[in-house]
């Protein structure tokens, strides 16, 4: 029923103003999407990639084991680009939670374009490292959104210096 790579158009970046695309990878269930599957974000870890195997393959599996459509997201600063550009603050998740929104609005407009109403009472978001991190963004940003989300390992070590300021960044004066 779905494209499973897609992108959509996301909010503008300042550091990088025009327009921004967000590519995001789509599994659905086998069985078919009924009025009780669910949507799930499935979000990688820091420096990771939506469509890489292991991503692509929890998506397979939970969109089979849980009757969801699965979404890995690409959301901002996915892959290495955060290591080289170190001229611009990692999001530590602000618009990198409002791309996986986005994306689970964008999945659930195509489904209801075609007449399908996905159940929303069953909105999920799990994800590994940064991804963890992410889940728990969307989860403070769309609190009413989701049923569950899941944060495997997150960013333990994650303080203001590095979240707001960028790692490395000498500390703010007394």
């Amino acid at each position: 029923m779905l494209e499973q790579d897609q992108e959509f158009v996301a909010q503008e970046w300042p550091f990088e103003p025009g327009e921004r695309k967000v590519k995001m990878w789509i599994e659905e269930p086998p069985a078919g999407i009924n009025g009780n599957t669910g949507l799930m974000l499935v979000l990688h870890n820091w420096g990771g990639i939506y469509d890489e195997p292991h991503y692509v393959q929890w998506c397979r599996t939970f969109a089979e084991r849980f009757n969801v459509v699965a979404t890995s997201v690409n959301y901002l600063q996915s892959g290495d680009d955060w290591k080289v550009r170190r001229d611009r603050p990692y999001d530590h998740g602000y618009l990198q939670a409002m791309d996986c929104i986005g994306a689970l609005y964008h999945v659930r407009r195509q489904l209801l374009q075609v007449g399908v109403e996905p159940n929303e009472r069953r909105v999920y978001s799990m994800g590994g490292s940064g991804g963890g991190n992410v889940t728990q963004m969307v989860m403070k940003l769309a609190p009413r959104t989701f049923a569950c989300g899941v944060d495997i390992c997150g960013m333990p070590g994650l303080i203001d210096q590095i979240a707001y300021r960028g790692e490395g960044d000498d500390p703010p004066p007394p």
